[in-house]
């Protein structure tokens, strides 16, 4: 096969077929969405950052159309809101923090906001539609 016939071929794990039945039979046995689903509809106040950013980044990598279970689209919604209520949340800290730790608590915050903003463009949530790059994981989106 030629350079020209492979460039023509599209081999993106999101657009072929034998991976987008990979990507749903991974799914479906391993019960991910399922999992997701009891973690995040927990109370707010016990939602953490790390977790929300956990499940937003699973969100955006397998809530793709043709991978992700169209019965638990719901839950990619779901998983917004709540991530916008934790980005919003105040800092909780028992006591004095560091000028450092105010600053990397800002930056994990701005980059909870900016994955939160990209799933909600992915899934039809928000009226911009250009897609964005995550600056934190670069090129593992593309």
């Amino acid at each position: 096969m030629s350079d020209s016939n492979d460039r023509d071929i599209d081999w993106s794990p999101w657009t072929h077929p034998k991976a987008k039945r990979w990507f749903t039979d991974l799914l479906e046995q391993t019960h991910l969405p399922i999992m997701m689903e009891h973690a995040i509809d927990g109370p707010d106040d016990l939602l953490d950052e790390g977790l929300t950013r956990l499940i937003v980044a699973l969100g955006l990598l397998l809530g793709r159309e043709g991978i992700w279970p169209e019965q638990r689209d719901l839950l990619l919604r779901t998983i917004v809101r709540k991530g916008d209520l934790v980005s919003r949340r105040s800092n909780k800290s028992e006591g004095p923090i560091s000028l450092a730790q105010h600053k990397s608590h800002g930056l994990k915050r701005e980059q909870l906001i900016q994955e939160v903003e990209m799933l909600r463009r992915r899934i039809g949530m928000s009226n911009r539609r250009n897609q964005l790059d995550p600056p934190s994981w670069g090129g593992f989106w593309s």
